[in-house]
């Protein structure tokens, strides 16, 4: 019989978990969603900003995938207008919205990601690459016919 003993204590909070019996993928994937959202909890409370690679092998690969749908609704959110941006920008984002700083190379996957699958566009200015909302995500004009511009004078 197998037999699985979690406690994890940071302040005044503390988590046991028990399991004993057949434990299983199903088993440890059960145990995985109860831990996730404590331990993301933990580091909240202890002020913590950056993720590291180790961090983020820890809470899993599902976690992993819920940053970058957290960082695809921020970017999706903050540049709507379609205006220009940087790596960067997005990272100070994510950071200003979720309270927890991206790598540089993680924040670059994830717009490159965002790229392939059709919501972004970039450019690129010698070494800096800005990218912004493709146009049919963010209700800029477009070329053509039925576009009208309207330009007053001031004289």
């Amino acid at each position: 019989m197998a037999k699985f003993h979690v406690r994890i204590r940071a302040g005044g909070i503390e988590l046991d978990v028990k399991a004993e019996g057949k434990i299983d993928g199903e088993a440890i994937e059960l145990l995985k969603q109860i831990v996730q959202p404590f331990a993301s909890a933990l580091l909240r409370n202890n002020n913590r900003t950056e993720l590291n690679r180790h961090d983020v092998d820890n809470f899993q690969q599902h976690k992993h995938s819920s940053i970058y749908s957290s960082f695809k609704e921020t970017v999706l959110s903050v540049f709507r207008y379609g205006q220009w941006f940087t790596s960067s920008d997005a990272g100070e984002a994510y950071m200003d919205l979720h309270d927890v700083r991206l790598k540089k190379p993680t924040v670059i996957t994830y717009l490159r990601r965002m790229e392939r699958e059709g919501i972004l566009v970039s450019k690129r200015h010698g070494r800096m690459i800005k990218f912004r909302l493709a146009p049919h995500l963010c209700g800029s004009p477009q070329e053509g016919p039925n576009r009208i511009i309207i330009y007053d004078s001031i004289d």
